[in-house]
């Protein structure tokens, strides 16, 4: 119900669908980030990634909203923020995956220069291993 809500653009609604649920699992949580995402309402998506990881959201499925988050962040051009948002992940105890680094890598391969190789010196130095999607953007 939320995702349909949210899909028609009738946010106001979904977020009142959302609160209605006395147990929110981190699908619905899920949901409701894209639906601020799609929106472009970081604060709000913002907001609701810090309840989620509040109320005891499993760390392996937080990583789903992390890098959602992290890659709206980056397409909106605030890589500061996104940034800021892989050190809470880090603070947390969840390290960057792949897909994070992948995020990173291709935000500032668009901005060209070195920083693209900086991350990737990161991402190594974290022992995360590229990928094929990682192999991609880097040619």
């Amino acid at each position: 119900l939320v995702k349909s809500y949210a899909s028609d653009r009738c946010l106001h609604v979904a977020q009142r669908v959302f609160e209605a649920c006395p147990e929110k699992d981190t699908g619905l949580y899920n949901v409701m980030l894209s639906a601020y995402i799609a929106a472009q309402d970081i604060a709000s998506a913002e907001k609701l990634l810090s309840r989620a990881s509040a109320d005891g959201a499993v760390d392996s499925e937080m990583y789903e909203m992390y890098n959602a988050m992290i890659k709206a962040l980056l397409q909106l051009g605030d890589s500061r923020r996104a940034r800021a948002l892989v050190q809470t992940m880090r603070s947390a105890g969840m390290a960057p995956t792949c897909a994070t680094f992948n995020e990173l890598i291709d935000a500032a391969a668009a901005k060209g220069g070195s920083a693209m190789w900086e991350v990737v010196d990161e991402m190594e130095a974290c022992g995360v291993k590229p990928d094929n999607i990682t192999c991609s953007i880097l040619l």
